[in-house]
């Protein structure tokens, strides 16, 4: 359940973003239902024969101390939609660092999957910079026979600015369930230098980590050959795992050390999924 915003001041920013999705007489996904505020804007939908493009952008220079979002999902029975993003999200230094605040910035995110809907979120990296302080709370509910593909990838920083780890705090929790009942939850607290053993690699410069979860009921017929091919992804500069979390349910995670070598690793892991998963056939970085 979302929490109420936090008090903001002048300079920064309450916004909303809900999505409700559902099918026309053609039996094509639509959107019956959107509504957004600075810092959420949305570009027009776009169906591409099996499922609705939709592009979420942030118009302003990034994430700011205080400001508050609040985004909600809603998919109708038998839809099909993909969420993406343009651009990456970046949040700034914090005001008066050093002192106790209950403005940081936070994201609070919804996403409801009816049976027989398909939702797949594909975002930016998001790249945390120094001095900065940023939240996320992330909440899932996947019906039965409901299907899901949901990646983050976050960067360590601003590296052509020489930042790495730089950020003065990062908050995360997710929670995903399943048919009504909790199937995932993870929180991740990472203040460095001290807490952020999970996202550095030795001998690496920096690593990048992304995240992509599963659900479908196909995944209970995918030959253990996929499970190998998956992991052989990983080089030399890139770690890749794959669980199972349930019969229906895949956590893959990569780290990386590059960009690119992780959007590579996300891409291939898209190419392999295809042929059990087919409305991976979208394009996300294509409207």
């Amino acid at each position: 359940m979302l929490l109420s915003p936090p008090d903001a001041d002048a300079r920064s920013v309450s916004g909303k973003l809900e999505i409700g999705a559902g099918l026309n007489a053609r039996g094509e996904t639509v959107l019956r239902h959107q509504y957004h505020s600075v810092p959420f804007h949305l570009s027009k939908a776009y169906w591409d024969g099996q499922a609705l493009l939709v592009q979420v952008v942030n118009p302003t220079a990034g994430i700011f101390q205080g400001d508050y979002m609040e985004s909600r999902v809603v998919l109708d029975e038998g839809t099909s939609v993909l969420i993406t993003s343009p651009s990456a999200a970046r949040t700034h230094t914090q005001r008066n660092r050093g002192e106790a605040r209950a403005d940081d910035a936070l994201l609070e995110q919804s996403f409801d999957v009816a049976g027989n809907s398909w939702l797949e979120v594909f975002p930016e990296l998001l790249i945390p910079q120094t001095g900065s302080v940023f939240r996320q709370k992330t909440e899932i509910n996947v019906a039965e026979g409901g299907e899901l593909y949901f990646v983050e990838m976050l960067a360590p920083g601003r590296l052509a600015h020489g930042e790495s780890l730089a950020y003065d705090r990062l908050e995360w929790s997710f929670v995903l369930n399943h048919q009504g009942r909790p199937a995932a939850i993870e929180r991740a607290r990472v203040e460095p230098p001290q807490s952020c053993w999970m996202l550095q690699v030795p001998e690496w410069e920096q690593a990048f980590y992304g995240a992509a979860w599963i659900v479908s009921p196909a995944l209970k017929e995918l030959p253990e050959s996929v499970f190998t091919e998956l992991e052989d992804l990983a080089g030399e500069r890139s770690h890749l795992g794959v669980s199972r979390v349930s019969p229906e349910i895949l956590a893959i995670k990569i780290l990386s050390e590059s960009s690119r070598e992780l959007r590579q690793l996300n891409a291939r892991v898209r190419e392999i999924m295809t042929p059990f998963l087919p409305r991976l056939r979208s394009t996300p970085r294509k409207l």
